[in-house]
């Protein structure tokens, strides 16, 4: 199909099953360039309300044109170069280096329980598990909280 008269080609997308459905179009570089595209229904010829709705309908395409219009022209570039460089550049993060250590290849593997993922024999198990670390976020309350919910939601699976 040709595209506003400049030589371009469209390609219109719809649903061979369901031509009710609205349509998409893509220009030559594969690009979207409009969603939701209403089928063509047949009306009444000469119906006023056909010709009131075809009115409205124009009209809303031209404030829609228009809006986009000045959405795409809100900035020139001299404005949006200056819009960039007040945007702060992310430094390098300060990480403290003093718990990084670094990889050990080529040892034995040891197998050692994380998130019950590998099986650990009796005597790789310690007698007590060190208590989880409750951080600033974790509380008491609300890991008790946390506990006290999950147990409702398995009374009242079953």
């Amino acid at each position: 199909m040709p595209y506003h008269k400049s030589g371009q080609s469209i390609l219109l997308g719809r649903d061979p099953d369901d031509f009710s459905v609205p349509a998409l179009a893509w220009n030559e570089r594969n690009e979207l360039i409009c969603e939701g595209i209403e089928p063509v229904t047949r009306g009444a010829y000469g119906s006023v309300d056909g010709i009131r709705d075809s009115a409205r309908n124009r009209k809303a395409a031209r404030d829609a044109m228009r809006a986009g219009a000045v959405a795409n022209a809100y900035l020139d570039d001299a404005d949006f170069a200056e819009a960039l460089a007040a945007i702060p550049t992310p430094g390098v993060p300060d990480i403290p280096l003093q718990g990084v250590v670094s990889g050990r290849f080529g040892g034995p593997l040891k197998q050692r329980r994380r998130g019950g993922a590998l099986p650990v024999l009796a005597d790789q198990c310690p007698d007590e598990a060190p208590a989880p670390k409750v951080t600033k976020y974790l509380t008491e309350e609300y890991l008790r909280n946390l506990d006290a919910a999950n147990a409702k939601r398995l009374a009242d699976r079953r």
